[in-house]
């Protein structure tokens, strides 16, 4: 069977009517829900979003690194700094809680020092595997500083989900307003979901009405191949909606728009339909579907 292509306007649920009893073969488009709300929503847009903001963050974080943490935290680079105390914890063998006298070397480094005429601290711990843990931070008994660390903390967390907000944004608006959006969006979310089922019918399995029906399925991914009288025999292939409407209440409880109703098209619920001229009697038709 010849591969063809046609790219629609909206990358949302939509109706798709395939004639190849025309020449050349008539793809058709519909949209019952044109709401492309549902871009900005998706898992591909999220992950596309926060791979961008990973990025951008972690460029962020350079910059704060470079430039902005020395003037913090003077005390991590290269300035004079007055040690008053190390302070080495042995590490020691136990047997049944008690010390046996075998001792490994040091399992912890406390270091206290002075800067800028305040007092700071920090730790450095080894496992009994050998491995070293360092405290990544430098912390001092000052409720202010803690307070800046805190506040530090959640400007970076609203600043690193702001991004992920905003990226969503654009990227939902390259995926819905360009004609490349409108091709990748479809071949990711094929990618992400793939085809969770799949059939093979052949001509012993073939109905008596010549329709071949997938009764219910997502329409995010629907991919067929036929061969021989199947190829030759297959007519139309139809992806619709079932005929029945959601319905979404609108306004706030207590309200007199609370009574406004609207009923939209089900864009949740779809079966694809194959229609054949005639039995076929050699072939088959593979179908995988998501």
């Amino acid at each position: 069977m010849t591969k063809i292509e046609k790219i629609g306007k909206l990358p949302v649920n939509s109706r798709i009517t395939i004639d190849y009893t025309q020449s050349p073969v008539k793809i058709d488009f519909g949209y019952p829900d044109p709401d492309t709300s549902v871009v900005r929503k998706s898992s591909v847009t999220f992950l596309i979003s926060m791979l961008f903001t990973a990025i951008i963050f972690l460029i962020l974080l350079g910059i704060y690194s470079y430039f902005l943490q020395p003037m913090i935290y003077p005390h991590i680079g290269p300035v004079d700094t007055k040690i008053n105390q190390i302070i080495i914890s042995d590490f020691q063998y136990y047997t049944n809680g008690i010390p046996n006298g075998t001792h490994y070397g040091f399992d912890k480094l406390l270091i206290n020092y002075t800067w800028n005429n305040k007092i700071y601290y920090s730790k450095l711990f080894l496992s009994r595997e050998g491995l070293f843990f360092l405290i990544p931070y430098f912390y001092e008994p000052d409720t202010k500083r803690n307070l800046m660390l805190f506040f530090q903390g959640s400007v970076l967390m609203i600043i690193f989900f702001g991004l992920i907000f905003l990226n969503s944004f654009w990227v939902a608006k390259v995926f819905r307003d360009t004609k490349w959006g409108n091709k990748k969006f479809p071949e990711l979310n094929k990618k992400l979901n793939d085809a969770k089922y799949s059939a093979e019918f052949f001509p012993q399995d073939f109905p008596s009405n010549n329709i071949i029906e997938i009764p219910l399925f997502k329409n995010m991914y629907m991919d067929y191949e036929a061969t021989d009288d199947f190829a030759e025999h297959l007519q139309k292939i139809s992806i619709i909606e079932h005929p029945f409407n959601r319905f979404i209440k609108k306004g706030l409880p207590f309200s007199k728009k609370r009574k406004n109703i609207i009923k939209k098209p089900n864009v949740y619920l779809w079966k694809c339909i194959f229609e054949f001229k005639d039995k076929p009697k050699t072939g088959q038709l593979i179908l995988r579907w998501t």
